[in-house]
């Protein structure tokens, strides 16, 4: 497969030789380390691996380091308003959702809490809802998760009522979370 020049072996003085040029065994591991090198370096493009190096520590071994750079833009968190028209009795679940921005490897915490509107039309607890205070968990590539909050029922016609829903420290995800605060409308139609 074309015209190369020969190439010299010898073998060293106690096997009988002269000890002028590599073994025989020591070129062909040389082109095997070679061939390994080359197909680690194609596994790796093909994987999309950046290798840092690549190194034969002695004849016939090779070994190869690659690093996998976590380049995935850090989810942020937001949850949304939520209505529900409550009943004369008994409880209602009113059920907001929490959304991460892209998915995440990592599992990704972000505790919440109920807390009452100060405001004129303002929600309190425990006569209009059930004070709630949790973690909520995404596993690695889930991006949505829903919370529920319970209403309690209200035989007295009344106007609509609001309190919040907030979202706090957040693991493995963006913080401060920007969009923090959801406002639950507590619909008093009857």
């Amino acid at each position: 497969v074309g015209n190369h020049a020969p190439v010299v072996v010898d073998e060293p003085l106690h096997l009988f030789g002269q000890d002028t040029a590599p073994a025989p065994g020591e070129i062909v591991l040389s082109g095997l380390g070679g061939c390994l090198a080359v197909g680690i370096t194609a596994v790796a493009t093909w994987k999309q691996v950046k290798l840092s190096k690549i190194v034969g520590a002695q004849a016939g071994t090779l070994s190869a380091t690659g690093t996998i750079v976590n380049d995935d833009p850090v989810p942020s968190l937001s949850i949304s308003n939520a209505s529900v028209n409550v009943g004369n009795s008994g409880f209602t679940k009113m059920f907001f959702t929490v959304t991460l921005s892209n998915p995440s490897v990592q599992t990704v915490l972000v505790n919440y809490a109920t807390a009452p509107d100060p405001g004129l039309t303002g929600a309190t607890t425990p006569e209009d809802f059930i004070t709630k205070t949790w973690t909520l968990t995404f596993a690695p590539g889930v991006t949505t998760q829903t919370l529920f909050i319970l209403i309690k029922g209200d035989p007295i016609p009344e106007p609509d009522e609001t309190f919040f829903v907030d979202l706090s420290t957040p693991t493995n995800a963006v913080d401060p979370i920007v969009n923090f605060h959801a406002i639950g409308t507590i619909l008093n139609h009857h």
